[in-house]
């Protein structure tokens, strides 16, 4: 696969989403469930899970996507054998927390997610929703602490199996680069093939080209690695020759 079939699969999905699957919400925030033969949008199910508590979301979210999985399946859609799965900001949570509960998935991709929403309270710039899904702050008294960690993916981090990637904006205000990290650390510790990309300058959505088409090629490349074990020759980006996203594989313990 290349970039730009990539973007082709993209404009396909977006499509099969609006005409089967519900409202299309946008490429930087949704989920998609895929094989590697093409991008297949699952709809992320956002309007109904919003009106959920706190403490029913993530698991949710998690299960209706597994089941969007089976639907494509059924429909002749999707490849169980090459399935993988990306996501980026909400979806890149989801993506966390998707692959703490299933191996059905042959690579992962996770933007911007988050790992342990007690301590993103105290990282992000935005706290209103999570007092409203959590019914409170993790440092009020009676703190309700159990959702706060039953809905963090990093809870249930060592049941991952499924060779995930990480990326993530070192500016990020909303979902900070420590979320990452955490993540990061929790499969690397496990054995768990993994990497971590920083972009330089970057905010939550990233802006800068070159670090775009860098996250394109490097998941192609992991979802060819992991899902068809066919080769993979990188585009080039403008500005390759002054590439500048970080990649930490060293392990933590």
């Amino acid at each position: 696969m290349t970039v730009s079939d990539y973007f082709a699969a993209q404009r396909m999905c977006r499509t099969y989403d609006r005409d089967h699957l519900g409202v299309c919400h946008g490429l930087m925030h949704e989920v998609q469930i895929c094989d590697t033969s093409g991008v297949v949008h699952v709809d992320d199910i956002r309007a109904v899970c919003d009106l959920l508590p706190g403490s029913e979301r993530a698991v949710i979210r998690a299960i209706a996507s597994s089941i969007g999985a089976d639907h494509l399946i059924q429909a002749g859609i999707a490849d169980p054998d090459r399935l993988v799965v990306m996501g980026w900001s909400n979806g890149g949570t989801l993506v966390n927390k998707l692959v703490t509960m299933t191996n059905r998935f042959k690579a992962g991709s996770a933007g911007a997610g988050i790992a342990n929403w007690t301590s993103l309270y105290g990282q992000t710039d935005n706290t209103s929703f999570r007092r409203t899904w959590f019914g409170g702050t993790p440092w009020q008294k009676n703190a309700p602490i159990d959702l706060y960690w039953t809905n963090s993916p990093l809870k249930d981090v060592a049941n991952v199996k499924t060779p995930t990637l990480f990326f993530v904006g070192e500016r990020d205000p909303r979902v900070p680069m420590p979320q990452s990290i955490e993540m990061y650390r929790a499969l690397k510790s496990h054995n768990v093939p993994t990497h971590l990309y920083i972009a330089p300058r970057e905010p939550h959505g990233w802006a800068e080209l070159r670090h775009q088409l860098f996250k394109l090629n490097t998941e192609i490349e992991w979802f060819e690695t992991y899902a068809t074990r066919r080769p993979f020759t990188p585009e080039k980006a403008p500005g390759e020759d002054k590439k500048d996203v970080k990649s930490t594989s060293e392990g933590h313990q």
